[in-house]
């Protein structure tokens, strides 16, 4: 399990990210749930078909790669092998310009997705190229000196540190080298053939982006297979869902009540993001906290009128499970006012939250009070997965550690 461990900073810095996400999700008057999902947790944007924001890096080769190089030098004199590249923002650039990707950054540690990258030389001198370069020096390069050569590319993908694939690719690169190309730039068409190549291989293989293959190769849940919610739910009809790429955000469920087009509720399961889930008080308290503050932020951001909670209510569910239910009112510029309902549920190892936004005027109280206990009734959630047991034992051990110290 040790390669499928991130950091405990990793982990830390990602529930910053989380909570804010659950805060965006808070308030209807912000835009479609799509795309505010797209931009905070990096998922596939479904309008433009992009996939999510990667960060491309150089990394050590691999022993099989320095192996082939090694092989290809010890073939003949004229045989030589060196491992180079172009410039990383050359390459990012390259990349970003074949448009498949949301966003490409460079080295960047606090994007999930990241493209690694070893660049090896594979030159084999012909008796044509040496004929060439002998007569270009003789000239002092007023003769131009023909180069070719394949560059070999060994590519990763990863998730964090989690490799989820591999690959290799290959360009052949061809140099005219005299005196008037001495300042030419080689490095950028170099840096577009190999995005080209990378690019199109990433296209064939559209699933590696995927929230499921992610949440199998992690161990996570794979809520899209494991977990049973119900498809009608009193006047609500499910309209969509979407299983995050982050195992932290687990998945959505739109929920619309097809009397009344507009009015919709959105559920939200996804695990206890604590080492003690066990102590759902505790847990409760910690995720009330978050989602409050949050909610605030956004609202201030967007200049609403400062929110006003309700206290929470908590009864027990239909397995006896705590459930906690409160209201936050708010108004915009034009005095608009708007109440959203939350319902937050302890099932195993995760929270059930549904919340429902709309206008403070709208009857909805009892609506959705049905609808949630309808709901949980129905619901079947998977239990803790490898992988969320498997960070709780290790965010367990950093305080084990900074507790002794």
């Amino acid at each position: 399990m040790e390669h499928r461990k991130i950091t405990v900073l990793r982990q830390l810095k990602a529930l910053c990210l989380i909570s804010l996400c659950f805060g965006l999700l808070a308030c209807a008057t912000t835009p479609s749930p799509q795309a505010r999902d797209t931009a905070v947790t990096g998922a596939t944007n479904l309008e433009t078909n992009q996939l999510p924001a990667v960060s491309v890096f150089f990394q050590r080769p691999s022993s099989e790669f320095l192996a082939k190089c090694q092989a290809f030098e010890q073939r003949s004199l004229l045989h030589h092998c060196r491992f180079t590249a172009p410039p990383l923002e050359k390459l990012r650039t390259a990349i970003e310009a074949q448009g498949l990707f949301a966003e490409v950054r460079r080295a960047d540690d606090d994007i999930p997705y990241r493209l690694s990258f070893s660049i090896a030389d594979f030159n084999e001198k012909t008796a044509a190229e040496v004929g060439s370069a002998a007569l270009s020096g003789a000239t002092l390069l007023v003769l131009p000196m023909r180069q070719t050569k394949e560059v070999r590319v060994e590519a990763k993908l990863y998730w964090f540190n989690q490799l989820l694939s591999n690959f290799d690719v290959s360009v052949e690169d061809e140099r005219s080298v005299s005196l008037f190309t001495l300042g030419k730039d080689f490095e950028t068409p170099l840096a577009r053939q190999i995005a080209e190549k990378v690019t199109h291989t990433l296209q064939s293989h559209p699933e590696l982006f995927s929230a499921q293959f992610l949440s199998r190769t992690l161990g996570a849940t794979d809520y899209d297979r494991e977990l049973k919610m119900p498809q009608a739910v009193g006047a609500f009809q499910v309209a969509g869902s979407r299983q995050f790429h982050h195992p932290f955000l687990g998945m959505q469920f739109h929920y619309l009540r097809p009397a009344q087009f507009e009015d919709a509720a959105d559920v939200f399961v996804y695990p206890i993001r604590q080492i003690a889930w066990q102590n759902s008080a505790i847990a409760i308290e910690a995720e009330l906290e978050a989602i409050r503050e949050e909610i605030s932020r956004l609202l201030e951001a967007e200049e609403f009128l400062a929110p006003q909670f309700s206290d929470p209510q908590v009864e027990a569910g239909p397995e006896a499970e705590p459930v906690v239910r409160f209201h936050v009112d708010y108004a915009d510029a034009l005095d608009n006012h708007f109440r959203s309902r939350v319902v937050l549920a302890v099932r195993g190892d995760k929270f059930v939250k549904i919340r429902h936004t709309g206008l403070a005027s709208d009857p909805a109280a009892e609506l959705i009070a049905d609808f949630s206990q309808r709901l949980l009734e129905g619901i079947e959630v998977p239990g803790e997965s490898p992988f969320m047991a498997e960070v709780r034992r290790g965010w367990a051990a950093e305080l084990s550690r900074e507790g002794g110290q």
